[in-house]
């Protein structure tokens, strides 16, 4: 499953002027094969991104501030304990995370794709999922 420092590095490429609109996707494939793709609802949600990011990736790669001071540590520890998004834990992962992102107001849906990426299903909060055309 994509981590919070994946989520961080497409932070940076919004903030360095990568993603210029919606048509950005980051895909992944997991060591056991699971292949993943996020994508951006529309273009206002490439917007919406950004303000997640301006809140919670406002302390990342600067040291020495306090555990407790720390978004990033706050955002690590919703992340690991209210999602219970850990590696290793397949099953539960893609509603955990497709919750996480629709929680967080953060504009990216969560797909998966089958073997040979041939077909896509967008994976929902509740844990549903859509076939995609």
């Amino acid at each position: 499953m994509f981590s919070l420092t994946d989520i961080y590095t497409i932070y940076v490429l919004l903030l360095d002027g990568h993603i210029l609109n919606e048509e950005f996707n980051a895909f992944l494939v997991t060591k056991h094969g699971t292949k993943y793709a996020l994508k951006f609802k529309d273009f206002a949600s490439v917007q919406t991104f950004g303000n997640f990011g301006e809140i919670w990736f406002s302390d990342w790669g600067i040291d020495n501030i306090p555990a407790e001071l720390s978004q990033r540590e706050k955002i690590e520890n919703i992340f690991k304990k209210k999602y219970k998004i850990k590696p290793r834990t397949i099953s539960k992962n893609d509603k955990n995370f497709a919750k996480f992102l629709d929680d967080n107001n953060m504009g990216l849906d969560l797909y998966k794709a089958n073997d040979d990426f041939s077909q896509w299903e967008k994976v929902n909060p509740d844990g549903t999922t859509i076939p995609c055309p």
